[in-house]
């Protein structure tokens, strides 16, 4: 029992010098805003949407585009437009429409050669009671 208090008190004064050098705060300090990243991203971000993805690749042939958003039972329409970019000039875009609560779509946009893309989907999720914007946004470079 005498063991371990002593053991006990000789970690807490070996933490304790470990805490008051400056590079040790800087690194505690950096694990807290770790967890509050992770925190952030547990929260629910919308109300209506469940899930949301969206993945593209860019090669020679052009843009391959998956896009896949679920909405709780209450959403009604999902629409909006996919925009594609290339080096932050506008390239192309598509509009997308569903009368339900996903919307799951692959397609093809046209690539305007080697550079870094980005492509963006802006839309709305609507309910009989309301509607509330999505944006997603992905890169790629080719």
């Amino acid at each position: 029992m005498n063991i371990a208090k002593k053991l006990m008190f000789s970690t807490m004064l070996a933490s304790i010098s470990v805490c008051s050098l400056s590079n040790a705060q800087v690194f505690a300090q950096s694990n807290s805003n770790e967890t509050i990243v992770i925190e952030n991203l547990i929260m629910p971000r919308y109300t209506y949407i469940v899930a949301s993805n969206l993945d593209f690749s860019v090669s020679s042939s052009g843009v391959s585009y998956n896009l896949y958003i679920k909405g709780t039972s209450e959403v009604t329409k999902i629409s909006g437009t996919l925009t594609l970019y290339k080096d932050n000039t506008y390239v192309s875009s598509k509009k997308v429409s569903e009368n339900s609560n996903k919307i799951d779509t692959s397609g093809t946009l046209t690539a305007s050669g080697r550079g870094s893309y980005k492509l963006v989907f802006s839309g709305t999720v609507n309910t009989k009671n309301g509607s509330e914007s999505i944006t997603l946004s992905e890169t790629d470079s080719y």
